[in-house]
């Protein structure tokens, strides 16, 4: 298979991962106690043996051939730094089926930029209790453990799982309501059935055109639980299609429309524009817009927002506003290794 043809496959998965939701009958909701985790080898991190009662959990399931996993591991390695003093471990879990062969030295070469814990499950035992039994079928998949021991939260880690930490860490989560809205979700997800089926099919054609439509379908359906899928279609378009000029034009023209109350996923396409390898022509200008867009979005108090528009002032020749911004990243930042690496960060700006 060309190395073309594996991209394309490896975004389809992606596509349809966040794209297939919980299936019917599942013995797993939010508002449920947690199931206990079974793990063959802690590949990094301390091993967690049980929920301590006043910690929070990310569970996280991902693999190394997952696109959008990998996309996902920087802002989980963010959200770690963030939310460490608060009690929050997160942890990925992988089922990989080369085993710890290819976990391990993926692990190694990722280094701090994968800076929370890693578990294999090599008997699935742990991916049975959890993503079988909420019905979940494509990764990556976050599962939020809150203080009791119970599932605040499933969903893709980069749709909204900063807020939802936020929530959680400070004693604000109203799990009546993440209950409800839980149950809608599932009645949009039937909604979404036939749009999903035809996905299905045209990934397995290789039939960009006819994924990307299905991908429009879907995000106008309900961009809140389909939103991340925006990204995947920019990648697409970037990587296989190579047409920067399109998927710039997707970018400006969807944002505003439908992502203004989304500042992780801005966050993330500014990011990505600026820093991204399979990125050859940057658009500076759309990544300052972006992330000033997912600033306002957050009220202006997420330092990793913060960092990111900062980073696309420096971008766009704007050192006095980078060293401006940084410096309240860092300001907002909680004590540890967060505001460590955005204090490096201020360091460099000074000094170039």
């Amino acid at each position: 298979m060309r190395s073309g043809q594996k991209l394309i496959m490896g975004l389809c998965l992606g596509l349809i991962a966040m794209a297939v939701g919980p299936l019917h009958g599942a013995t797993l909701k939010v508002g449920d106690k947690a199931p206990k985790i079974t793990i063959e080898k802690w590949v990094k991190g301390e091993p967690v043996t049980a929920f301590k009662p006043g910690n929070v959990y990310v569970v996280e399931f991902w693999a190394t051939w997952c696109p959008p996993c990998r996309t996902s591991i920087p802002h989980l390695t963010e959200l770690q730094k963030r939310f460490k003093e608060k009690k929050v471990t997160i942890i990925g879990v992988t089922s990989e089926n080369g085993g710890l062969a290819e976990i391990e030295p993926f692990v190694t070469d990722m280094g701090d930029k994968m800076a929370y814990t890693v578990a294999f499950d090599s008997e699935r035992k742990t991916s049975q209790a959890w993503m079988e039994a909420a019905g979940q079928n494509g990764i990556p998949t976050a599962f939020v453990v809150e203080q009791t021991g119970r599932i605040a939260w499933i969903g893709h880690p980069m749709n909204h799982l900063d807020a939802v930490l936020e929530e959680v860490t400070s004693g604000d989560y109203d799990m009546d309501a993440a209950v409800a809205k839980a149950k809608q979700a599932a009645e949009i997800e039937a909604k979404a059935e036939p749009i999903q089926q035809r996905l299905q099919a045209a990934a397995g054609a290789g039939d960009t055109e006819a994924i990307l439509a299905a991908v429009d379908e879907l995000v106008d359906l309900d961009v809140e639980q389909f939103g991340q899928m925006a990204f995947i279609k920019f990648q697409i378009l970037v990587r296989e299609n190579e047409d920067y000029k399109g998927a710039y034009a997707y970018v400006k023209d969807i944002a505003p429309r439908k992502l203004s109350k989304n500042p992780e996923l801005l966050n993330g396409f500014a990011w990505s524009i600026m820093d991204a390898p399979w990125i050859e022509e940057r658009d500076l200008p759309l990544a300052l817009d972006l992330a000033k867009m997912a600033n306002d979005s957050s009220g202006g108090k997420d330092p990793s927002v913060l960092d990111t528009l900062a980073r696309a002032h420096f971008e766009n020749g704007d050192k006095a506003k980078a060293l401006e911004v940084q410096t309240q990243a860092v300001e907002l930042a909680p004590e540890g290794e967060m505001r460590d690496a955005l204090q490096e960060r201020l360091v460099q700006y000074k000094g170039e």
